[in-house]
């Protein structure tokens, strides 16, 4: 009998013991020990690895991206500067984008040189009695008109196109004014110039320099052969 209650005591206590040990193993904090200890592990391999890198790699410069020279402190106290080459693909890049506009520039240079403004037909005036739409006065300044004739007052008038094509340079022809300006209302003229392609129907008569040629203002008239 006395056997029997020590055998169960010794079971008793190996079973206590085991429950024990399972219950440390398994415990959260010795769970956590484990993963921190794992961790440290993987962090020391990490670095281990990258220190042996960098020791193999002493004294080479990083490349920079942007073309400059870069320049790095060196395993034995020197500074090491390289210049970089810029990337060959963005060279081929720039080299085809140039190209493509250079040869689309005389196209556009073509194009813009054909294009021309445009200039309505003249239409000439009938010959004969023609009203006159417009009738202004400017100074002589000595010099020559379109015609290449040496303008004169009261004696040289500049007309528009339409009565150029009808009655060229040289052309001698008679003025009569609505009304006497300086002293003239009807007088003898030649055509030695002409004037903007927006005038038509339109005669300007040249005075002398000591007229008030501004104060004759716009007249009316007709032009005769």
């Amino acid at each position: 009998m006395r056997d029997k209650l020590i055998d169960g005591l010794l079971l008793l206590t190996m079973i206590a013991v085991a429950i024990i040990i399972v219950f440390t193993l398994f415990s959260p904090s010795s769970l956590r020990f484990d993963f921190s200890r794992a961790k440290n592990n993987i962090l020391d391999k990490t670095t281990t690895e990258q220190n042996a890198s960098n020791a193999g790699n002493a004294g080479v410069v990083p490349v920079s991206p942007d073309g400059t020279t870069v320049s790095q402190q060196a395993g034995n106290g020197e500074t090491l500067i390289v210049p970089i080459l810029p990337d060959e693909t963005l060279i081929a890049g720039s080299q085809v984008e140039s190209s493509q506009t250079t040869e689309a520039q005389p196209e556009t240079t073509q194009e813009a040189t054909t294009q021309e403004p445009e200039v309505s037909e003249v239409v000439p005036v009938s010959e004969g009695n023609l009203t006159l739409e417009r009738v202004g006065f400017s100074f002589v300044t000595g010099g020559a008109g379109a015609c290449s004739i040496v303008l004169e007052p009261w004696r040289h008038i500049a007309v528009s196109r339409d009565i150029l094509a009808t009655y060229p340079c040289g052309s001698e022809v008679t003025i009569t004014l609505d009304e006497t300006v300086g002293g003239r209302k009807t007088f003898r003229a030649i055509v030695a110039d002409t004037m903007n392609p927006v005038h038509e129907k339109t005669v300007n008569i040249y005075v002398g320099q000591d007229e008030p040629a501004l104060s004759y203002g716009v007249r009316a008239g007709t032009l005769e052969p």
